[in-house]
């Protein structure tokens, strides 16, 4: 009978450990996803064209002006890619030209290894400036020490300014590359006899939020088809990404204020209990004045307990973000539920890369996956708290013990997990808030299920 209980010892910490790794990898998809979309006070969005749609529906370069009397109340960024072949004598390479416009690389926060973002007079004075990928500067000099080099696309010298890191974490291998890119102004590329068609346009829109439905009536006004585009909201994705990890702290936190309520309220019925039968043998007075070290044993133990549930609640509050598109109209209606379901099923397993440069995959990649690591986490929740449950109650020496061992597991799993996301090369940060809710919430939910227990004996006990 020993050896299922010994093997629980076993099966809490390695429990533990998973759900610590499935908490961080959320909290690092949040930061992944933020360090890319540079996430700000400001609402920034993607639009790009669908995969069924032709390059041709997109905007031409003719179209650039009307394009930005439109949207002149936003900032906009463009891009317009195509392949082609590039030299630097003597090697030769087939890349992804891209003409962009606008800060298209700082608003997709492309980071430089060396060198200088294209500005606004490259652009003004059609310059033939360009900023090259690591790969493709690899592929063309054997080296990312690039800057000042010559390179010829399409018959013209252009001059690099810059080299662009490539994504080199998890996020970034696991999702298909494009060929090495070289990003020069739109400007200058045009007519000269390969056509670029701008299919990714960048809105930011400032403080105040833009709903899909103004940036269609938007585009429609220019003559474009806006069942043509699809349109990304950034802060959505980061918001999104960031609320997974603070809902399972939600949960985690209720849990412990459920423990904590319980504690406090069987502390109540213990004082009470014990008032009451004091009283039937002397006066109330008395009666407290004897028992009063008790009494003020108990009182602690009350406070304590309503402490715990202010500071956990005040700790796992968070802003609740809704995608009200996604929701059905009428909750009540089982088809809409199922309609709704159906959709995002269909979002969720949709890849439309036709038109997407890498970091806009990286992005959906990192949506997708976290969505499928927020429901491990979730699960890995549910079973440490119901194994939590079986835990004994203990001796107070047992329970110091024991409160130690969880301390320095949970302190061991943050580490490993830690260095394991890192070596991912993915982003891991927790505050201290965390560290001390995480901590604080295991020693409860472990420790307080016993505690609870006891004192639900004590007060049948004293009942009988």
């Amino acid at each position: 009978m020993e050896q299922p209980e010994k093997n629980k010892k076993y099966y809490i910490p390695l429990m533990l450990f998973a759900w610590v790794l499935a908490l961080l990898l959320c909290k690092s998809v949040y930061l992944k996803a933020a360090e890319m979309t540079e996430s700000s006070d400001q609402h920034s969005y993607s639009l790009r064209l669908k995969s069924e749609a032709v390059p041709q529906s997109g905007f031409r370069y003719d179209e650039l002006q009307e394009l930005r009397k439109v949207f002149s109340q936003e900032e906009i960024a463009f891009c317009a890619f195509n392949k082609l072949s590039v030299s630097a004598e003597p090697f030769k390479d087939t890349v992804l030209i891209c003409g962009v416009g606008g800060d298209y690389l700082q608003l997709n926060n492309i980071r430089l290894i060396n060198g200088a973002y294209l500005n606004e007079q490259d652009f003004t004075n059609k310059n033939n400036a360009a900023v090259i990928e690591d790969r493709a500067a690899k592929a063309l000099f054997n080296s990312t020490d690039v800057a000042g080099m010559k390179i010829k696309i399409l018959g013209s010298t252009f001059t690099v300014i810059g080299v662009a890191a490539n994504d080199a974490s998890i996020a970034g291998t696991l999702t298909e590359a494009d060929l090495p890119r070289i990003y020069i102004p739109l400007s200058t590329i045009e007519g000269k006899g390969t056509d670029f068609y701008i299919t990714n346009l960048e809105v930011v829109s400032g403080e105040d939020p833009m709903d899909e439905a103004a940036i269609m009536e938007k585009l429609a006004s220019m003559g474009k088809a806006p069942e043509d585009f699809i349109m990304v909201d950034n802060n959505e994705l980061v918001a999104l990404a960031k609320q997974r990890f603070d809902f399972i702290l939600f949960i985690i936190g209720v849990y412990c204020i459920c423990l904590f309520a319980l504690f406090a309220a069987n502390t109540l019925k213990s004082i009470l209990s014990a008032i009451s039968r004091k009283t039937r043998k002397e006066y109330l007075r008395n009666a407290i004045k004897k028992s009063m070290g008790t009494l003020l044993t108990e009182l602690a133990k009350l406070g304590a307990a309503l402490t715990g549930i202010v500071l956990v609640w005040k700790g796992i509050s968070f802003e609740l973000y809704v995608q009200q598109d996604k929701l059905p109209n009428d909750p009540t209606s089982l088809v809409q539920i199922i309609k709704a379901i159906q959709t995002g099923l269909r979002d969720f397993l949709t890849w439309d890369y036709a038109y997407m440069l890498h970091e806009q995959r990286v992005l959906s990649l990192l949506d997708k996956c976290g969505s499928i690591i927020f429901i491990l986490c979730l699960v890995l929740t549910v079973i440490l708290l119901v194994m939590s449950k079986g835990v004994k109650q203990q001796g107070e020496q047992e329970n110091v013990r024991t409160a130690c061992i969880i301390c320095l597991w949970l302190g061991v799993s943050i580490i490993l997990s830690s260095v394991f996301i890192l070596s991912l090369g993915m982003p891991v940060a927790l505050t201290l808030k965390n560290l001390l809710l995480l901590n604080s919430s295991m020693l409860v939910i472990i420790l307080g299920q016993s505690r609870v227990k006891g004192a639900v004996n004590e007060n049948i006990s004293a009942g009988e």
